[in-house]
């Protein structure tokens, strides 16, 4: 992940190196947390390996841009969840209240060591 060594995220990870990050897509009803450690990398090789053209709107300088940084982060735990949709999640919730028996999971969901 491409960031800016002077943002708010870099310097919160300077004090304190354990991070999350999440996904969500809920169009396709895809979502993924991730828990781990991270640090930050300044190194232009692997920045230009990765470069594409939207970086351009963040980056003006290119890949060598002094400000830029990539975000290495070491995945300690994560998780995902497919929702086959919201139609499903409702029908459940219904059955919930009308059983009064709790929802289970609707969907995938599985973690990763």
């Amino acid at each position: 992940m491409f960031t800016d060594v002077r943002s708010e995220k870099a310097l919160e990870l300077r004090q304190d190196f354990r991070l999350s990050l999440g996904y969500a897509q809920p169009r396709t009803g895809s979502y993924v947390a991730i828990s781990g450690t991270g640090a930050l990398l300044t190194d232009r090789k692997k920045a230009t390996e990765l470069w594409t053209i939207e970086q351009h709107a963040y980056f003006p300088n290119g890949p060598g841009d002094a400000r830029l940084a990539l975000l290495k982060v070491r995945v300690k735990h994560a998780e995902y969840w497919l929702s086959p949709g919201r139609t499903a999640h409702l029908f459940a919730a219904a059955k919930g209240a009308v059983t009064g028996k709790p929802m289970k999971v609707v969907g995938t969901n599985v973690r990763l060591p």
